[in-house]
């Protein structure tokens, strides 16, 4: 018998699995943890897997270390798109999937003790349906209410060390734990039986993973829906006939009342103006919460007014805070005001009357869809609230105030989505950008990328000639790759050449800031 076996290795190049012989002592099937010699010494691999014939099987499984599949077929299916889409060896596919403890073959007295509990145990035919629920940052406040009403069948997959990281992704894997929460943990976890997953705020621009395998989690998010048979749930702040079209799902919550913003003109009012002090003393009387959003800081920002470029001083949330307290005669902020950046939005409040948009003009000077979307669902947030809402702005003029004050939000949005789906920009196209630093030499390096790579671009596909512009205020020369629709494969030696591109090389798809 013959397994192909995938190293648990960050490979660089494009590879897939490599062939080893199974020797008549041991045993193992698709999904087993087992240590393979590799390039010279011997490292973990999982088989995915298991054939009667390879003649390029030259070396043998040295030893196996959990029978029983540690790795399901659902789960090896999405490290396989996550390879595919991400650019990357599936070897590095599954390096990132799995937990830090399972990765290198020295492991822990935890990994090996959960390992061999993992073995031992006797197998569930019908273990309990699981819930994954993917958020894009951590929320206490949920966390603990589910902590609460489900105990041990709860697990939050944020914070802790290498071990309790263990503890919790072999609890998934047994299925003991029935309800998980988390970003890429709770996507790649080992799930025994989901069958239900829970998307929270996917226009969030943190679902944007950053490191290799390049990608949306969203995206994941629905292919490990297809991958395990598991119902979908979205829970978008965008109006529903938005999300419907972005996401291609229903929301699960009732469409939030986007008719309740009050529009304050900046150019005629201070940031902290009589008007707004003086509604929050009011709600204050009525002993009501105020939940003031401002995403600003100490800074000079450009507005455009009356179709001029203009600068503004924005001061930063910590000047606001105490100029804010002075004003309502107090040396801090009252309990009741609640002021603070998008992260105040995490926990529902009770008895609010009051919302404020302190400051619209950071979301009006988004250029990227990605960013806009991420503001608008914090105001489809606040809308939920179903209390009246002030958005202050210098730019009252600007078509999303406007669409704000008459009520016209979601037919504003769809006319974007319609502009953004005609362009065939993500989410409606694919965009690959393959970026090097400015350096001495770029040039001639970006000049000979672009030369190898026109000889495999077929069509749909096409293929930009290089062009320099900054990225994270460093510049750097990009070639980009465009398809007009989100399910165009790329061409397989096309990926290759791709996922093979030497360091400084970086190859994203669909990075948010460059859209």
């Amino acid at each position: 018998m013959i397994a192909q076996v995938v190293p648990i290795l960050r490979l660089r190049r494009d590879t897939s699995w490599w062939s080893y012989r199974i020797p008549s002592s041991l045993a193992c099937q698709p999904g087993s943890l087992v240590v393979v010699p590799f390039r010279g010494r011997d490292c973990l691999g999982v088989v995915w897997s298991v054939d009667e014939k390879d003649e390029k099987a030259s070396s043998s499984v040295s030893q196996v270390l959990c029978h029983k599949p540690l790795v399901r077929a659902p789960q090896r299916q999405l490290i396989e798109w996550l390879s595919d889409y991400g650019l990357c060896s599936l070897s590095t596919a599954l390096y990132i999937w799995l937990p830090t403890g399972l990765r290198e073959l020295s492991l822990g007295r935890a990994a090996r003790r959960l390992l061999a509990e993992y073995e031992a145990e006797s197998v569930t035919t019908d273990p309990e349906r699981q819930h994954a629920i993917i958020v894009p940052s951590l929320r206490p406040h949920q966390s603990l209410q589910l902590q609460h009403r489900l105990g041990d069948k709860f697990a939050e997959l944020f914070d802790g060390n290498e071990s309790e990281e263990l503890e919790r992704w072999f609890a998934i894997a047994r299925g003991s734990t029935s309800v998980a929460m988390g970003r890429e943990k709770a996507l790649f976890a080992p799930w025994a039986n989901l069958g239900k997953i829970t998307l929270v705020d996917p226009e969030d621009i943190s679902y944007y993973h950053e490191q290799l395998p390049y990608l949306n989690l969203v995206d994941a998010t629905q292919q490990l829906t297809e991958a395990t048979g598991s119902d979908l749930e979205i829970r978008s702040g965008l109006p529903e006939q938005a999300a419907l079209i972005l996401w291609q799902a229903e929301q699960s919550e009732s469409d939030p009342a986007f008719n309740m913003f009050e529009i304050v003109d900046l150019s005629r009012e201070a940031l902290l103006n009589d008007p707004l002090v003086g509604s929050i003393k009011a709600c204050l009387a009525e002993s009501k919460k105020v939940v003031v959003l401002y995403n600003a800081h100490d800074r000079t920002a450009l507005i455009t007014r009356d179709g001029k470029r203009e600068k503004v001083v924005q001061p930063g949330i910590e000047t606001v805070s105490k100029r804010l307290a002075f004003l309502l005669g107090s040396d801090s902020l009252p309990d009741g005001v609640i002021l603070g950046t998008r992260q105040i939005l995490n926990a529902p409040l009770e008895n609010v009357g009051l919302t404020i948009v302190l400051s619209l003009d950071p979301l009006l000077s988004h250029a990227s869809f990605a960013n806009t979307l991420n503001g608008i669902g914090d105001l489809g947030r606040l809308a939920r609230y179903n209390v009246p809402c002030l958005v202050q702005t210098h730019q009252p003029g600007h078509p999303l105030v406007q669409a704000l004050g008459s009520g016209h939000l979601e037919q504003y949005l769809l006319d974007e989505i319609a502009i953004q789906k005609a362009t065939t920009m993500p989410p409606f196209g694919q965009q690959i950008v393959c970026s090097l630093p400015d350096n001495e030499g770029a040039a001639d390096a970006a000049s000979k990328t672009h030369t190898e790579l026109a000889k495999l671009v077929a069509s749909p596909w096409q293929l930009s000639h290089p062009f320099p512009s900054p990225w994270r205020k460093r510049p750097h020369v990009h070639i980009l790759l465009h398809a007009p629709d989100r399910n165009t494969r790329l061409p397989v030696l096309l990926r290759k050449e791709l996922a093979a591109l030497p360091r400084p090389w970086k190859v994203q798809r669909n990075p948010w800031y460059l859209l």
